[in-house]
């Protein structure tokens, strides 16, 4: 299993829009022997607690609550 954390304060391109990339680079350099094996790894998306905090904290809002999510990759008609 592998879990992306989304960093509260990452500037880049966010987990959501980078997870194909990551999941491969994951694969490659770290879990080389499962290629080929469907699926190759358990693969969820983390997003912390966002909630505002101090002065901010006005209201709890579930939008901005921690989220996990799993992935899955459809290999498409080719494959």
């Amino acid at each position: 299993m592998v879990i992306l954390t989304e960093l509260n304060d990452h500037s880049g391109p966010s987990v959501t829009n980078t997870v194909e990339q990551i999941a491969a680079e994951v694969l490659m350099y770290y879990l080389p022997g499962q290629e080929g094996l469907v699926p190759a790894c358990v693969l969820v998306k983390h997003y912390p607690d966002r909630q505002p905090r101090g002065n901010e904290a006005r209201w709890h809002d579930p939008f901005f609550g921690e989220t996990f999510d799993l992935v899955s990759f459809d290999a498409g008609p080719n494959h």
